[in-house]
């Protein structure tokens, strides 16, 4: 099991995961294309225990939860202030 393949893949999807987000949603078709060839150059460079046990981390993910599971309370906002719509509970 090559630890460092995994690792590889892992962050070469939450970068593509978090610049698609920030590009709203999408990415030119070229970009999205060019992150998915060495994505899938790298899956094929895995074990299939390694690919198995990615597939179960997914399955097992949480999706982020609401400002309560963050602990993170709304806050009034008047126009004009610099504090921020949330704060720590």
């Amino acid at each position: 099991m090559n630890a460092d393949h995994l690792d590889r893949y892992r962050r070469l999807m939450n970068e593509l995961l978090i610049f698609r987000e920030a590009e709203g949603g999408e990415l030119p078709v070229e970009v999205e294309s060019a992150y998915v060839e060495r994505l899938d150059d790298l899956w094929w460079q895995l074990s299939e225990e390694e690919q198995a046990a990615y597939e179960i981390e997914l399955t097992n993910a949480l999706p982020p939860g609401s400002p309560d599971d963050l602990e993170l309370v709304d806050c009034e906002v008047n126009e004009g202030e610099h504090a921020g719509p949330r704060k720590a509970a």
